[in-house]
């Protein structure tokens, strides 16, 4: 598909979510001041129209390292946590006075992976960003890079952008980078490389099209990007890849106009929970299963009963998540089980009905029933 209509597939948006680069963030002389300036006037603008924004940013590491004099981005954790501590202060302060000249103000929040694996904690991050909306703020969210380690890393911004659509209940995610979207071939390696106006499915052939970055400021490239669009169309929401050098271009955006690159929506979504369980938690172990029950999670839609298990990986409890993986350790579904790691270690390929003869008790048939578990 290379055409749609762009107007009306986005006539009924109230809620976007701009997604931001740090390349647009910064120059090799220092902070990209005029960049701020003009994406303040636009969110002033969209917000006349009604269109309540949300900025997913990255940006501090790579303000840090110009204060710390590095023309590299750190390779060391504790190198990259110094430079995040030192340069989100100045990366807000710029995000501050930019939209104090256009009367608005903005709301820094910091996110780990804990702050959306727990449940309640997810929530609790969901209502502050409803309130802090509804009180006519803009939120600025950035992944908390200074206190993160490997453990509790959302991993990079673009996938954090797709998760906070679903927290904000966006209706559109636009993604602003120093491409004009997403080519065929890489354009910086092939000139003649055609960029692909509309993705209606982010499948195994656009990720084959994708490149990493190579950007020394940044973490993410073209994969992550198509990630965080896949993730978004989940949830039924749409992403639009367009090049952020344009001062004008969320007025294009909103206005229709055929540029970038519109990755569309799945016609159905699956629900908050499920979207939970694909996309926020950390899984505490693993269940590996053999080929039958493999293919009764994948094809027929089924649950995962204790008869099909072959191995338990990890410690973990009743009500975590879990990753489901078939005989090759390829991944099957994520789900939360109904029975630690324990219990599971006695009743692998036992019957349904011999559970409570094997433990003394019994919570129910399934490990992971099928509306607590996800494909993947």
């Amino acid at each position: 598909m290379n055409s749609i209509d762009r107007k009306k597939l986005i006539a009924g948006t109230k809620r976007a979510v701009i997604k931001i680069g740090s390349a647009l963030l910064t120059t090799e002389k220092g902070m990209n001041a005029p960049f701020f300036t003009a994406l303040a006037a636009e969110v002033k603008k969209l917000s006349e129209k009604k269109v309540e924004v949300v900025i997913v940013t990255s940006g501090a590491i790579a303000c840090g390292m110009r204060l710390l004099g590095h023309t590299q981005r750190p390779v060391r954790l504790v190198q990259k946590q110094a430079a995040a501590a030192m340069g989100q202060p100045l990366l807000m302060q710029f995000y501050a006075d930019a939209f104090q000249k256009v009367d608005r103000h903005v709301a820094q929040v910091l996110l780990t992976r804990d702050d959306v694996a727990d449940r309640e904690r997810f929530l609790t991050g969901k209502h502050l960003l409803l309130e802090l909306i509804a009180e006519g703020a803009v939120p600025v969210i950035n992944e908390n890079d200074s206190v993160a380690v490997e453990e509790i890393q959302l991993g990079d911004n673009d996938q954090l952008s797709a998760l906070v659509c679903h927290l904000v209940e966006a209706d559109l995610l636009v993604m602003l980078s120093t491409t004009d979207g997403f080519y065929e071939k890489d354009p910086s390696k092939h000139g003649n490389s055609k960029l692909i106006p509309v993705v209606e499915n982010v499948d195994d052939k656009a990720f084959g099209a994708a490149s990493g970055t190579e950007d020394p400021k940044g973490t993410g490239g073209m994969v992550t990007k198509l990630m965080a669009a896949r993730q978004a169309a989940t949830h039924g929401v749409p992403t639009w890849l367009v090049n952020g050098t344009d001062p004008s271009v969320l007025q294009k955006v909103f206005a229709g106009e055929e540029i970038g690159t519109l990755f569309l929506p799945k016609a159905e979504k699956i629900s908050a929970k499920k979207y939970w369980i694909a996309y926020a938690p950390k899984p505490k172990g693993e269940i590996a299963v053999d080929d039958g029950a493999a293919a009764a999670l994948a094809r027929k839609g089924g649950s995962l009963l204790s008869t099909g298990i072959t191995e338990v990986r990890g410690e973990f409890g009743r009500g975590d998540l879990v990753v489901i993986v078939d005989p090759s350790g390829k991944p099957v579904a994520r789900g939360l089980t109904g029975y630690g790691a324990h219990d599971l270690k006695k009743i692998k390929g036992v019957k349904s009905a011999e559970i409570a003869k094997v433990l003394g008790h019994k919570f129910e048939d399934e490990v992971v029933h099928r509306d607590d578990l996800v494909l993947v």
